[in-house]
């Protein structure tokens, strides 16, 4: 994944995308393939991009552009075109280790994080020398979640950490051996690493979940999945985070992430508010007649999940980080 080679894309068929389930590879050959994870079960590998020469990263972007997938190469982050095949956007040879969601594109580009909108190219962070990054993924609020760790072998990965396009947000504490990691993307808004077989990696030939607790990040239930050569991967994640009847999208909260108070702003009145850790624990819930302010001082650093009703029952679900 770290590797920077020349390649040529041609494409060959058209490219599903059922968000829910489906996912992509690259393999060391160049090749794309299409996956579909249902009931902790994978199937599929299809061929639907294939290229003569070796990509190195693998995004899969929905813009105001369509869908697509993006790649780093030897001259820089490229998205693929179904009639011109591919397309530089970005010129920058050291560009390695993109993900990216909608418009919000990040790579490594030696020891910093940079983001690309489409447009301009900043530094989100700089890592520091001797910090290996196994994989990025990018959720559906656009923010990068990069496993870092020794810039050496073994690789072990020490901790998780969330970026938005303008700096760090929040770091989770997680420790495994990341040597074979080859892909890390959202599915299902769920963070899944993928692993290849080799000595002393953990959980090799498999498809591993990553589960919040709390201020701490750890490796969940893994999924069987062997899959040749590959050496990244990429998902269409959507923001699931939502209930799509009867529900409203005119709210806005604020900061987020937030330390101690999230200001609630709405065209109608809100009733509820619940907040939810990941497990789909309650961990708190308000009722009254007009809500415009929540407490999350006392909660421990983390995502949770807000949801949000008015008077005619109608409900929001968003994400919220806090970070003390």
């Amino acid at each position: 994944m770290l590797k920077k080679l020349f390649f040529l894309i041609f494409p060959i068929i058209s490219i599903g995308q059922n968000c829910n389930s489906v996912f992509w590879t690259l393999n060391t050959e160049g090749d794309i393939q299409e996956w579909e994870l249902n009931s902790n079960v994978i199937s599929g590998g299809n061929v639907v991009v294939t290229n003569e020469f070796f990509p190195t990263g693998l995004a899969y972007c929905s813009s105001g552009e369509g869908a697509t997938f993006f790649c780093t190469n030897s001259s820089g982050l490229a998205k693929y075109d179904s009639n011109l095949g591919w397309i530089n956007v970005i010129n920058n040879p050291e560009a390695i280790n993109n993900g990216g969601f909608a418009n919000h594109h990040y790579f490594i580009e030696e020891d910093a994080l940079k983001y690309f909108n489409g447009v301009d190219t900043t530094t989100v962070a700089i890592l520091g020398y001797g910090i290996g990054v196994a994989d990025i993924a990018v959720d559906s609020q656009g923010n990068a979640w990069v496993f870092t760790g020794n810039d050496g072998f073994p690789i072990i990965t020490s901790s998780l950490k969330v970026f938005s396009a303008t700096g760090l947000i929040i770091s989770y504490p997680i420790s495994f051996n990341s040597t074979g990691t080859y892909g890390a993307m959202f599915l299902n808004d769920t963070l899944y690493i993928l692993k290849n077989s080799g000595q002393f990696v953990t959980n090799e030939n498999t498809l591993t979940p990553v589960v919040i607790n709390g201020s701490i990040a750890e490796l969940g239930t893994p999924i069987p999945f062997v899959c040749p050569n590959c050496q990244d991967a990429a998902s269409c994640n959507i923001n699931l985070l939502r209930v799509v009847e009867n529900s409203f999208s005119e709210v806005l909260l604020s900061p987020n992430p937030a330390d101690s108070i999230l200001d609630i702003q709405a065209k109608s009145p809100i009733a509820e508010i619940a907040i939810y850790d990941l497990k789909g624990i309650l961990i708190q819930i308000i009722q009254a007649t007009d809500i415009k302010q929540v407490s999350v001082g006392e909660l421990p650093p983390g995502i949770y999940l807000a949801r949000i009703k008015d008077f005619s029952g109608a409900i929001s679900q968003q994400k919220i980080l806090v970070a003390h």
